[in-house]
């Protein structure tokens, strides 16, 4: 509970210890090795968070939060091609995990690809659909498509 509580304040070294004493504890403990994981990103200690996470799974190799951070961690290293892998894996195993496929999304943005960008974030609107921060991804990849109008169309909501 420390942790989580250090985390959302921001107390990145404070969450950090209170994790690394959980697993101290329990080695075995995803949740606390996830956590630590994305704390360190948070950190910029990408290649860190990524043992966390490689541990993680090899505890629990479905681990949907695992793999999903280990596509954000992959994706602040500018690992896209890796990241979408992850992405993929996770929807794969969660296909209704709006989450992966809006991380996809972003990861699918950054190289480049607007089309598989747009595709991830309305796939991720279906299963969350106020999501204000995937609406606003899916308005800013159709409008530098030149499809403001389906942008609407897609976010609107009655």
């Amino acid at each position: 509970m420390m942790g989580t509580a250090s985390l959302a304040l921001r107390r990145y070294d404070l969450a950090r210890k209170s994790y690394e004493t959980a697993i101290a504890l329990d080695p075995d403990y995803v949740l606390a090795l996830v956590n630590l994981g994305v704390t360190l990103s948070l950190m910029g200690h990408f290649n860190k968070a990524i043992t966390h996470y490689q541990a993680c799974l090899k505890i629990d190799p479905n681990d949907i939060n695992s793999i999903n951070a280990m596509g954000n961690a992959l994706q602040f290293k500018g690992e896209y091609d890796a990241a979408i892998e992850s992405y993929s894996k996770a929807i794969a195993l969660a296909p209704t995990c709006a989450e992966a496929h809006n991380n996809l999304g972003n990861a699918s943005e950054n190289q480049g690809n607007l089309q598989a960008a747009v595709k991830s974030y309305t796939q991720a609107l279906v299963y969350q659909p106020e999501n204000e921060a995937t609406q606003n991804n899916l308005i800013r990849a159709c409008q530098q498509l030149g499809v403001t109008d389906s942008a609407k169309d897609r976010t609107d909501r009655p």
